[in-house]
């Protein structure tokens, strides 16, 4: 069974800002990709949404680009983003050597990601202290963080192991790719979810 919808809102979701503006780079240069190869594209409705693999549940995550892409077209800015959830029998297969456009779309969330954690690190050190005592998602969050800063690699320098979802990560981890190998798009949005509600 497929997880239950969620509604992300500027008022309840620290990380709104940023899972709009990488959900608006996604669908635009979806738009771009298909024009810049000599195709035709109507504009994102409600009806054609963009689906995101994820590898840490055997589920898509789907969200409304239209929801994001619409009010930036009339200089606005979104106001809420809605996720949905299919089943899918399949795990998506690791890929340790991501294509040209995985690793563009993969910046669109790193950059995302690293912007989320760096506006909160001081909330969260004074929530839960030195990071040794922070919640183990935080530290899996902070790991990641760290790994987006050094070329998408895991580089962990204090000893601290962290764990998320079925994924755990270590010293004896450095070096290996985090997007695409472990995680997607998708799996970042989930774990913004998850490390939001322990700030």
């Amino acid at each position: 069974m497929a997880s239950s919808p969620i509604t992300i809102s500027p008022t309840a979701h620290r990380f709104f800002n940023q899972l709009a503006t990488a959900q608006a780079a996604t669908a635009a240069y979806t738009l771009g990709h298909v024009t810049q190869a000599g195709g035709k594209l109507a504009p994102f409705t409600a009806s054609t949404p963009i689906s995101q693999v994820c590898n840490t549940r055997p589920e898509e995550l789907e969200f409304d680009a239209s929801e994001v892409l619409g009010p930036f077209s009339k200089q606005t800015w979104p106001s809420v983003i809605h996720l949905k959830f299919h089943s899918r029998p399949d795990p998506a297969p690791a890929n340790p050597n991501p294509t040209a456009v995985q690793t563009l779309m993969a910046s669109f969330y790193e950059h995302a990601f690293i912007t989320y954690y760096e506006k909160n690190v001081e909330d969260i050190k004074a929530k839960h202290g030195a990071k040794k005592n922070w919640p183990i998602v935080l530290n899996f969050g902070r790991i990641v963080r760290n790994a987006f800063a050094h070329g998408g690699t895991i580089n962990i320098t204090d000893g601290i192991s962290a764990s998320w979802s079925g994924i755990t990560y270590s010293d004896t981890d450095n070096g290996r790719r985090v997007l695409y190998n472990d995680l997607t798009s998708g799996d970042l949005t989930l774990l913004m979810v998850d490390m939001d509600s322990l700030i």
